[in-house]
């Protein structure tokens, strides 16, 4: 969630109470910080891992925190 307001520039799910986060994150898809940025220039491998880290289903999401360095390092090495 705070990957994608940092490169989007605003939060996950624009509404006014925790309630309705809550609501938004058990339910609501994420959209691709991609289609969201101001500058569009977030590289698909960055939607990528975004995307598997605000994934509904817990499979869907990196195992651990190492799992998650090992993809931003290769997001790095990748550009």
């Amino acid at each position: 969630c705070l990957m994608h307001w940092m490169l989007t520039g605003a939060p996950l799910f624009s509404v006014t109470s925790a309630v309705e986060v809550l609501k938004h994150h058990l339910s609501t898809p994420a959209s691709a910080p991609s289609s969201r940025s101001p500058s569009g220039a977030v590289p698909p491998g960055v939607d990528e891992v975004v995307l598997g880290c605000l994934a509904k289903a817990p499979d869907e999401r990196p195992e651990s925190a190492a799992s998650l360095s090992v993809a931003l390092r290769r997001l790095g090495s990748a550009e």
